[in-house]
Parts: structure tokens; C-alpha cells; sequence
């Protein structure tokens, strides 16, 4: 029976002197690479006979729709005709190996620098090319994180933890893709170096007996493999529970006699000397609620009824009001931006609509007074900053005449509920 062995490698594929070095030293402890040894990021050994073998690696062709890439039959055979096994493939490289004890009688894979370099360059064009890519779309992930209404998107759609964890992702990508990139550099460079018969200074000498010293970088290595991996698979969940939150019936209830837990104000309290009978449908008259990054309150209502006059005269209409308090003016401050921006730039923006004089005057007369915007976008709007809270209100039917009594009965509710 096999016994076998995974470990995280202390090295990536092109840092080629410390990738050799560690291979090699795996075998001399009894740890030889499977065929295939690397999937997923994770090295694959068996355990067998102590053994040294020297490692080198070689330029694999990508592979592509059509094509596996890899290392051609004829190639491979010519190789282990002059005594190098294809061991397996990571990441752009061939992985080959010979015997230590028989150096004297097996040349080196590479003998001549100038083609080892020459074959070094297409990788490296290779990865310049990838790293162009993750520049690119880190340009575009940053253009839709702070452009427009993408931070509102996030508030309302997968939520911030999501939004923040992808960046820190792109931003491990980008720094990965220009680490690839210089290693190769420097590898490429002292390989021109050697074809041109120039002598290795000190420096070099000691930075190539350094790379070959895999202990001293296994430890930061192996922990930034497990923080990837951490962090993508939070990045997964923090998508998956706000898809759950959304879902989740526990986090709808039913509005009627809830009312209480309300801090802002409903229909019943836009004419308070009439009375209010909420509507049939199954889909209106609920509490929505959910938690975010920097948004301990969200809250999303549904209402739909009919006012009486006292008169007897009736009229329906509804209301659908959206409650957020942050942690940070500035930051409602932005939210209430970006809900401005998304409504200008709908198709079904109206305009702005005008408050009364007198109304407007008793908004500026109050302390810290809050910034009330009213206008049409599919339907009548609302939205009110005040502090760290936010109110989006959209009302429709012919309850309403005018947006005077919405904003008079909503700033009334968070006069008493302000913090």
C-alpha cells in the first residue's frame, strides 16, 4: 500500500532555483512527486525510498480550448532518452527529474544559457500579458466599485462584505501577477548574463544561493496559500448569506401590528384624523430586514390599504420605504448620492417636485437640519438624510396630492426617534 503526503508548496513555480531546491529535498526525506504532483495549489507525494534527484524545469506549452498543452510525446521521449523523467506539469513549467548519484554519466537539461534564456522570454511575455489583463480588470472592478450607484448596488445586492473581500482578492492578484513577472525578469536576466560569458558578481551569487534556501520563505508562504484560500471561500459565503438573508422568511415579518418597531412613519400617521385599513395582497404590508458592513439597521417596508375621511370618502394608495442607518454621515451622505444619481439616470425620471414654502422653511429652521430631496422616478420619491439615517420613500396612488404630507409625517417620526 502507498502512503502519501500533501503539503502546501513553500515556493511558487517561477521562483525556479527554490522550486528545484525544495523538489529536490522532498526526495532526499522519501517524499517523491506523483505524476501530476500539483492540483489545486497542493503538492502530492509519495512516500518511498530516500532518494536525491536533481530537478529541473522546462518551458510547457499552455494549454488552450483546443489544445491540453503540456509537453509533446517527442519531446518527452527525447528527454528520457538522455536520462530526464517528465515528472508532471505547474504552472508554465515541465517538471523533470534524474538521479543525483549518476550527474556524471546524464548532461544538464539546459546547456546552452542563450536558448534557456531565449525559452524563459515567452514565459515572461506570457506572464506580462497576464499581468496586463489583471490590471485591466482591476481598473474596471474600481470603476464599478466607485463609480455611480456601485456602492449602492452593493447595499442593496450582495452587500458590502462581498464588495470589500473581491477587492482584496484583486488586489492579491495583481500583486501575485507582478511578482510572477519580476521573478522571471531576474531569472531571464542572469541567464543572458551566463550566455554572455559575463562573471556573477558577489551579489548575485549570494541572492541565487539565498533562492535555493526554500526553508526561509516556507512559512510566509504556506500561511499567504491558507489566507487565499480563507479568503476566497469568505468571499463565497459572504455572497451566499446575503442571497440567504434576502431569502430567509425569518427576516420578514408581517407589517400589521408591527407598526411599533417602525422609527419612521406609515400611512395611518399621513392623516391622522382618518382611518387606515391595510389592503388583501399577499405581497404588500411586510417588514423586510437585514444587517450589513457599516449598516446595523436596514430595513425595507411594504404597505398597501385605504384611508377614510372622516367624510366617508376613501382613497388607496401605498407606500414603500427603504430605512438605513449607518454608522457614518459621510457615508449615508454618499448612499444618498448615489440614490440620486441612480434616479437621475433612469429613464422614468420626472423631475424634481417643489415643497411648500411654508414646509421648507420649517426644515431649515430646525438644528442640523436634514437634507430633503423630492421628485418623480417610476413613482413619486422621497429621500431624506438626517444624521447617520437614510429614508428612500417611494408612494404611488391617489392618497397623495402632494409629497408635503409624506415628508411633514416622516421627519415627525424621526424627530421622536432621533438618537
Amino acid at each position: 500500500m502507498k502512503l502519501h503526503r500533501i503539503q502546501i508548496p513553500p515556493c511558487r513555480p517561477y521562483e525556479i532555483n527554490a522550486a528545484q531546491s525544495w523538489l529536490s529535498d522532498m526526495s532526499a526525506a522519501g517524499l517523491h512527486p506523483e505524476p501530476d504532483f500539483i492540483f489545486a495549489g497542493l503538492a502530492f507525494f509519495e512516500r518511498g525510498e530516500a532518494r536525491r534527484y536533481r530537478y529541473r524545469f522546462d518551458i510547457a506549452k499552455p494549454a488552450t480550448m483546443f489544445d491540453d498543452g503540456g509537453v509533446e510525446e517527442e519531446k518527452q521521449r527525447i528527454c528520457a532518452a538522455a536520462g530526464w523523467e517528465l515528472v508532471g506539469i505547474w504552472g508554465d513549467f515541465a517538471v523533470y527529474r534524474s538521479p543525483d548519484d549518476a550527474a556524471e554519466d546524464i548532461p544538464e537539461l539546459h546547456t546552452d544559457p542563450a536558448l534557456h534564456a531565449a525559452a524563459y522570454k515567452k514565459v515572461r511575455r506570457r506572464a506580462l500579458g497576464s499581468l496586463i489583463w489583471i490590471v485591466i480588470l482591476a481598473m474596471i472592478w474600481i470603476k464599478m466599485m466607485f463609480d455611480g450607484d456601485a456602492l449602492l448596488d452593493a447595499v442593496l445586492g450582495v452587500g458590502l462584505y462581498s464588495r470589500l473581500l473581491s477587492a482584496v482578492i484583486i488586489l492579491w492578484a495583481l500583486y501575485l501577477g507582478v511578482e510572477h513577472v519580476v521573478s522571471l525578469h531576474t531569472f531571464c536576466r542572469r541567464l543572458q548574463r551566463a550566455a554572455r560569458g559575463e562573471p556573477v558578481s558577489p551579489s548575485e551569487q549570494e541572492e541565487v544561493r539565498t533562492e535555493r534556501n526554500w526553508h526561509s520563505r516556507a512559512w510566509p508562504r504556506r500561511m499567504a496559500f491558507i489566507a487565499s484560500f480563507l479568503l476566497i471561500g469568505a468571499w463565497l459565503l459572504s455572497g451566499f448569506a446575503s442571497f440567504l438573508q434576502a431569502a430567509d422568511e425569518k427576516n420578514t415579518v408581517d407589517l400589521p401590528g408591527s407598526e411599533d418597531r417602525l422609527p419612521f412613519a406609515l400611512m395611518q400617521d399621513l392623516y391622522p384624523d382618518s382611518t387606515f385599513s391595510y389592503s388583501s395582497m399577499d405581497w404588500t404590508n411586510e417588514i423586510r430586514q437585514r444587517k450589513d458592513l457599516c449598516i446595523p439597521v436596514h430595513l425595507q417596508v411594504l404597505q398597501n390599504g385605504t384611508i377614510t375621511h372622516p367624510d366617508g370618502t376613501s382613497v388607496s394608495g401605498g407606500l414603500t420605504v427603504r430605512y438605513i442607518e449607518t454608522v457614518s454621515e459621510k457615508f449615508t451622505a454618499l448612499l444618498v448620492r448615489q440614490y440620486r444619481y441612480s434616479d437621475e439616470h433612469d429613464k422614468h425620471f420626472g423631475g424634481y417636485r417643489t415643497l411648500s414654502q411654508e414646509l421648507r422653511d420649517s426644515i431649515a429652521a430646525v438644528s442640523d437640519a436634514p437634507e430633503v430631496y423630492t421628485y418623480t422616478a417610476r413613482f413619486p420619491t422621497v429621500l431624506i438624510q438626517w444624521g447617520k439615517r437614510l429614508l428612500y420613500i417611494n408612494y404611488y396612488g391617489d392618497a397623495y396630492s402632494s409629497p408635503d404630507a409624506v415628508v411633514r409625517a416622516m421627519l415627525a417620526a424621526l424627530a421622536v426617534t432621533k438618537p
